[in-house]
């Protein structure tokens, strides 16, 4: 295909995508009134520069226990005194996590439409619906995640490390948007730690110094960070550690299971569709751990994130594996991109 006409058919195909998005993000609600979507509309008010902060506000920032990242996004787009603008902002990350998703599996070397098609199923999930119209932080972390895997498929495939200060601030900035990042900070520096590239340690400093600085201001406040170890070690330490370790391992392994089908089905349960949409998942956890084989950035963060979400006392599945569901996605094709080439080569020995 002529690569004008290919490119205006992915143009038009992201715009289209686009207006889908923005179309169901115009609304001016608030989704769980005093839930995540509430409060941090609240820090957004309180960060906003074009407002005062009322002495309800000031109070209310005493126990903010979200990292700070989203908050002041929110406040800077005018998010603070307009519900629209903040359901905008995340369906901006949405749809700009889905293009860097395209760009990392086009530089794994797959086709530009296996691409589309990657970043399309992860767009139109039903899960990927259903959180985007919230206001949550799901959507901007899986942008700064992506973004990160980005960086460091390109310093690594294009032998250019000054790609890893890309996925260095995307760390960073990972860290300032979910505590959860914890996981691909861990993944970067263990990472860099193996690879050894040029100037890996201020690259650890970068990624690692803002949730170094939020560890200590939240010690300090007793919020944020300090509160959720504060609840992981009240179960932890309550309980019988083997006991706990099991009871966790089969109840997280069944709400993966669950959360992973209704991701796809939502609320219906075709018994042809939940064997399909198994399969796949299993295609995809395979992909997973062939590329942990070999170390990859990717895999190292899915292996160390599942390990924290299966650590925690107080799941809440379909938000917590949301965020790893288009690495997973982009794990199993390239699993199966690899093994077609695999065959192809053999079929097709060179000639000699």
């Amino acid at each position: 295909m002529n690569s004008k006409i290919q490119s205006l058919l992915l143009g038009v195909g992201f715009l289209s995508l686009a207006a889908f998005y923005y179309a169901l993000g115009w609304s001016h609600e608030v989704s769980g009134a005093g839930g995540d979507s509430a409060g941090y509309l609240l820090a957004a008010q309180y960060f906003s520069p074009y407002q005062p902060a009322s002495p309800i506000l000031i109070e209310y920032s005493k126990q903010i226990i979200y990292p700070p990242l989203f908050p002041w996004i929110l406040a800077l787009a005018g998010g603070g005194e307009s519900t629209l603008v903040a359901h905008l902002v995340v369906m901006t990350f949405l749809l700009l996590a889905v293009l860097v998703l395209f760009l990392w599996m086009r530089q794994e070397s797959l086709s530009v439409w296996l691409c589309a098609a990657v970043s399309l199923i992860f767009a139109l999930r039903v899960n990927t619906y259903l959180l985007s119209l919230d206001i949550w932080t799901e959507d901007p972390y899986i942008f700064f995640s992506l973004l990160a895997i980005l960086g460091v498929c390109l310093a690594t495939r294009k032998d250019n490390h000054k790609w890893f200060w890309l996925a260095a601030i995307a760390v960073a900035c990972a860290t300032l948007t979910r505590t959860a990042a914890l996981s691909l900070l861990l993944a970067f520096c263990f990472f860099l730690v193996v690879r050894k590239p040029k100037n890996y340690l201020y690259l650890m400093a970068v990624s690692a110094l803002p949730f170094v600085l939020w560890t200590i201001i939240s010690a300090y406040t007793q919020v944020g960070l300090s509160g959720y170890t504060h609840s992981w070690l009240k179960v932890y330490l309550t309980t019988p550690l083997l006991t706990l370790l099991s009871h966790q391992l089969h109840s997280e392994s069944l709400d993966l299971y669950y959360a992973w089908q209704f991701g796809w089905l939502g609320g219906s349960q075709p018994p042809v569709l939940v064997f399909v949409v198994n399969a796949f998942g299993a295609i995809c956890l395979a992909g997973w751990l062939y590329r942990l084989r070999y170390l990859k950035f990717d895999a190292i963060y899915v292996a160390i994130y599942l390990a924290m979400v299966f650590a925690w006392p107080n799941p809440e599945p379909l938000r917590y594996f949301y965020v790893v569901t288009p690495v997973l996605l982009a794990q199993g094709f390239l699993l199966v991109s690899g093994l077609a080439q695999s065959r192809l080569r053999m079929g097709h020995p060179a000639m000699v």
